[in-house]
């Protein structure tokens, strides 16, 4: 091949090659717009923006913005959701080439699913007939009224309790023959007896002390 027909296939296959982009670069344009709340005009960021029958789609920014690029020419759907609001469905969104199609969407608040309200009222028994044993329960609404600031000292209020120099003694026994629980864990020395976790008062629900007749769980103790 000579070398002028050679550069004038080159020049040619160049020029084709260029008008095949400047077609397809005219073939396509972009949606953008914004997403607000209805009720009050707020950016709804993260809103889903899809363009239905096609894989394009974007998510809603914080300033409630969102643009789509390289839409292909021509009309389309476009639906907008989020948790918590109704979807919004846009129709005959025409799409120019090299231009952009602008889009707002108002979205209105709603209920997902709303389940009934159901109120049980449960009342506690004067006498519990399944306990066998001498149980008294401390409230923290009777510490509130009373001069009491520490656990030991909510404790040493009931019948047959003795506070003496910071030790717990029940029913004349030993401090070390005192078996403490928290959420049903054994906070007290197995051997000794000897408790090495301070309790706040205020972060406790209520106390239950138990003074005898009381269950084999509870053994090794008296």
């Amino acid at each position: 091949m000579r070398p002028w027909l050679r550069m004038l296939f080159v020049s040619l296959l160049a020029f084709l090659v260029l008008a095949g982009s400047l077609v397809y670069a005219q073939e396509v344009g972009r949606i953008a717009g914004t997403v607000t709340a209805k009720s009050d005009g707020r950016p709804l960021s993260f809103a889903n923006v899809l363009v239905m029958g096609t894989g394009l789609g974007t998510f809603v920014k914080d300033n409630g913005g969102f643009a789509i690029e390289d839409v292909p020419v021509g009309a389309y759907t476009v639906k907008v959701m989020m948790m918590g609001f109704a979807a919004e469905t846009q129709e005959n969104v025409v799409v120019r080439a090299n231009s952009t199609s602008e889009l707002n969407v108002q979205l209105s608040e709603t209920v997902v699913v709303e389940l009934p309200v159901t109120q049980v009222t449960a009342e506690k028994p004067m006498v519990d007939a399944d306990r066998t044993g001498s149980t008294r329960t401390v409230d923290m609404e009777d510490t509130a009224v009373r001069s009491i600031n520490t656990v030991e000292e909510a404790i040493a209020a009931q019948a047959g309790v003795v506070l003496e120099g910071g030790e717990i003694h029940i029913r004349g026994g030993r401090s070390g023959e005192v078996k403490q629980f928290v959420d049903g864990i054994q906070i007290s020395d197995a051997f000794v007896g000897a408790t090495g976790l301070e309790v706040s008062l205020s972060s406790l629900s209520e106390i239950e002390v138990l003074s005898g007749g009381f269950d084999a769980e509870y053994g090794n103790v008296q």
